[in-house]
């Protein structure tokens, strides 16, 4: 069970307590939600809400619910007890079909890359992890918070994998920007060539990306280049293995 509590939605940061199950059912508190007959991983459930009630999965379309089975899946196959932006991220890849994964691929990601690259910074879990013990990261539920704010900054109805690949690369400081920058795409360059495959303007964006709003007021490094440029391979490692225990602490901060 993917369990998140107190998530923030929208501007006015309405709270609203939400679960995500993957098969045999997914309950969220809005509805039942069972998986299609014959449906392997991945495959987006059915829903039949609860009368009046509306949660933050209520608008997500069928690629991006599957964007999120696949990340659950990838978390399992490293042996994690939770879904970072790195899982996220190999999602994205892995769906292959929708506007994120065209965008990827048109940066050159390739789900082989991405995989290496999270085991390098991560590595695997030590004993096998079952659906019902992965839990949202922290960073992750920002990531679903921003790609609903994308979607409604876009004025699309639903949200869909454009949208958590805008909203993963406006969040900025989760393992997942660390591996685009480590493959040679950047954050921007990631926004625009997302804009590009919508075929929307890809100017600069209308409020900062959700990296700058978090900053602090330190001066920049000398090389003026991404989150990751003045840290080794040991550094990167350690930053995402503090991450993952404040997450198994149920931490949102890493001190």
């Amino acid at each position: 069970m993917i369990a998140t509590h107190g998530l923030p939605i929208g501007r006015g940061r309405a709270r609203r307590d939400w679960t995500y199950r993957s098969a045999p059912a997914f309950s969220s508190g809005a509805g039942t939600v069972t998986p299609q007959a014959g449906a392997g991983v991945g495959t987006p459930p059915t829903v039949t809400p609860h009368q009046g009630y509306r949660g933050p999965f209520d608008r997500f379309n069928d690629r991006a619910k599957r964007v999120l089975a696949l990340a659950q899946d990838e978390a399992i196959r490293f042996n994690h007890n939770y879904i970072g932006t790195e899982h996220l991220l190999l999602g994205l890849v892995r769906e292959g079909e929708g506007v994120a994964a065209r965008a990827l691929d048109a940066m050159g990601i390739e789900l082989s890359k991405v995989r290496r690259a999270v085991e390098f910074i991560i590595g695997r879990g030590d004993s096998t992890t079952s659906p019902s013990e992965i839990t949202l990261s922290p960073r992750t539920k920002k990531v679903i918070e921003l790609a609903i704010d994308e979607a409604r900054r876009l004025g699309h109805s639903h949200v869909g994998t454009e949208h958590l690949l805008l909203g993963l690369v406006r969040e900025g400081e989760g393992i997942a920007s660390g591996v685009l920058e480590s493959l040679g795409v950047s954050l921007e360059a990631m926004r625009k060539k997302v804009m590009e495959t919508l075929g929307q303007p890809h100017g600069p964006t209308s409020q900062p990306l959700y990296r700058d709003e978090q900053r602090s007021a330190a001066p920049p490094g000398p090389t003026g280049g991404g989150t990751f440029d003045l840290f080794d391979n040991s550094a990167i490692r350690a930053l995402a293995l503090a991450e993952a225990e404040a997450t198994s602490l149920n931490h949102n901060w890493i001190g």
